[in-house]
């Protein structure tokens, strides 16, 4: 049994990939997360053990963690039993929460220019472009009889 999680994120309900390589395992089988909420080591405080389930299918569930996480580090291992009831755990995953404050600041790069004073090239606008076409493809109109579009 295998927890992946990105080790640091932003969202407090991060998605969590589970993967289970056993040939005894049903198609669809339940799996069993536990959160080490205060990252003691421990799972045995309350809300920990039995976090939430989710469906393993063909050896892998994507679950969405709910109830969502607080700012922090926790602890995550998945537990799944296979047909025989023999219940295996995964190793410890760790996943730190983390507030994205005021890291990013948004900075307007648009170029002002002053459209009487100045460069005509880096003015924001329509642009219009005149094409003369040649319809009938001729190298002149002694060629093409001088056609006219009617």
């Amino acid at each position: 049994m295998t927890v992946n999680a990105d080790a640091t994120t932003y969202t407090k309900a991060p998605v969590v990939r589970l993967t289970a390589t056993d040939l005894d395992l049903a198609a669809t089988t339940t799996v069993t997360l536990d959160v080490d909420l205060n990252n003691n080591g421990s799972f045995a405080d309350a809300g920990e053990t039995g976090y939430m389930t989710g469906t393993l299918t063909n050896g892998v569930a994507l679950l969405t963690l709910s109830p969502a996480l607080a700012i922090g580090t926790v602890g995550i291992r998945a537990r799944v039993s296979d047909k025989a009831g023999n219940e295996r755990t995964s190793s410890t995953s760790s996943l730190q929460v983390v507030s994205s404050g005021a890291g990013y600041t948004a900075t307007d790069r648009t170029q002002q220019v002053d459209p009487f004073t100045g460069d005509a090239l880096l003015q924001r606008g329509n642009l219009t472009v005149a094409q003369p076409l040649d319809l009938d493809q001729s190298p002149g109109t002694a060629a093409g009889g001088n056609p006219a579009l009617v």
